[in-house]
Order: C-alpha cells, then structure tokens, then sequence
C-alpha cells in the first residue's frame, strides 16, 4: 500500500501585534495576524510546479509569487499596476487557477484579540521558535517534557518530515 503523504506550507499574513487603533489600521481596515498556506499531496507535487512553472513562464517572472506585491502592485509586481486593466486581469485569473487547483487544501489559523485558543497557541509558539535556536530553553523544553510538540509524536525517522520545520534560518540548531 503506497503512503500518501501530505505537506503543509505556511506562511504568514498581517501584524504581529494586532491591536492596533483604528487610525493605525491597513487601509483594508482590517487587524490580524493570521497563520496559514496549503496542503499540497506528494503525489500531486510534481504537477503543480508544472502549472507554476507555466504561470512564471506565461508572464516572464523571475521572482517569487508574494501575495501583497500582486495585491499592491509593489516591488517586483510593479508592472502589474502598469499594464492594461485586460491583461491584469488575465494575470490575476491565472493565479486564481492555480491557487484554486484541485489538489490544493487551503487552511489558516487567525488571531485576533479574544479567542482563548489562539492565546494559548501564541504562547505555545515562542517557545516552539526559539526551539530552533535554543534546545535547552526552558519553555520549549517544558513542551517537549510534556510530549506535546508534533516532534514528540512522530517516529524519530519521521520528525524531518512531519515535525517542527525550521527553514530559512540562520544559525538553527
């Protein structure tokens, strides 16, 4: 029987304070800090970097694919407030399709001021990200001791896999 494995990619969205007033908010009048991406199978991986692969091809990118730079037509998506409103549109649909693709599962976690979960999974982060850095902290240390870090409840064979991620970082542990 073939596995199926899935793969969460995350990112993050909005302040991380949000507790803003409301002179201080975005211009979408909006205060968050959200956590969240896509779960993409293994099995389906391939296929989908062949319609990104299309995509970054179709409209010569060379860049990443940054959600607020495409928003804002910032940065590296500059031309895309330069361009004729058909062909913006014509982009903005082609990202549709592929952030719509069937294989995808899309899911986030937001914070906002008062859900008593997300306090707790905020308190439970730090820890969890100076891990990375820090084996011998004592927050995160007290998550591992208590066996309720994604590490602790994997097989060690797995833990790269299917634990705590740590990518993109200097000087991880």
């Amino acid at each position: 029987m073939k596995e199926n494995i899935l793969t969460l990619y995350l990112d993050d969205s909005g302040t991380r304070h949000p507790n803003r007033t409301s002179a201080q908010l975005p211009t979408h009048g909006r205060d968050w800090f959200g956590l969240g991406g896509i779960i993409l199978p293994d099995a389906e991986r391939e296929e989908f970097k062949k319609k990104h692969a299309a995509l970054v091809e179709k409209w010569s990118i060379n860049k990443p694919l940054h959600s607020s730079e495409i928003r804002n037509c910032s940065h590296n998506f500059k031309w895309l407030g330069k361009v004729e409103a058909a062909k913006r549109q014509e982009f903005l649909q082609d990202i549709q399709a592929l952030v719509t693709s069937p294989c995808l599962t899309a899911i986030a976690c937001v914070k906002n001021k008062s859900s008593v979960p997300m306090q707790v999974a905020d308190i439970c982060l730090w820890p969890m990200c100076i891990g990375g850095y820090d084996r011998k902290n004592l927050a995160f240390s007290a998550l591992r001791d208590a066996n309720i870090l994604i590490d602790c409840k994997v097989p060690q064979s797995e833990i790269a896999e299917r634990g705590i991620k740590y990518s993109c970082w200097e000087r991880v542990q």
